[in-house]
């Protein structure tokens, strides 16, 4: 609002990168609704963000929110989003950043709830999100439903990598 007020052609003056900054630091300073906010002020700026940088910024948002232990508002955000935003779809990296901040809360029913929800809703899992299943299923100690992730992933047909089995080897 202030960017508005004070500056009529504030278009000149910002960018994706501002408005991700903004949210970052709005995030760290534990102001979830200021960064809240300021990805709204932004995604209504259809001068500054076409659907691509709305994505980014949106996983931005996410992001900024788990990382610093706000999982659930960022889940609150994500969901009242897709309610009312009816033609949205979540990218795949919005459901991976969701499910790794799940983990790190170690809320594994969130997590498990959300990977469910993602299958249903049809989004194609990639080698990061089994990546990340993996990875929070052994620090949690479940080494044998990690393990479960891996059989999962070769018959939807994704190659598992050293980063998938790291965390298994750790775990053993």
């Amino acid at each position: 609002d202030r960017i508005d007020r004070d500056h009529g052609d504030y278009e000149k003056l910002v960018s994706v990168g501002t408005f991700a900054t903004m949210i970052r630091r709005y995030a760290r300073a534990d102001m979830h609704n200021a960064a809240i906010r300021t990805f709204e002020f932004a995604k209504d700026k259809k001068s500054i963000l076409n659907s691509a940088s709305e994505m980014s910024l949106f996983e931005i948002l996410i992001d900024a929110l788990c990382k610093e232990g706000s999982c659930r508002e960022a889940s609150e955000y994500f969901l009242r989003r897709k309610e009312t935003d009816l033609g949205w779809v979540p990218s795949v990296r919005v459901y991976n950043i969701m499910l790794n901040g799940w983990f790190r809360a170690r809320k594994l029913k969130h997590a498990e709830r959300l990977w469910e929800e993602m299958k249903e809703e049809n989004v194609r899992p990639s080698v990061v999100t089994y990546g990340t299943l993996v990875e929070g299923y052994c620090r949690m100690r479940r080494v044998e439903k990690a393990l479960e992730m891996i059989g999962e992933m070769t018959k939807d047909g994704i190659e598992p990598n050293a980063i998938v089995y790291n965390p298994i080897i750790d775990a053993l």
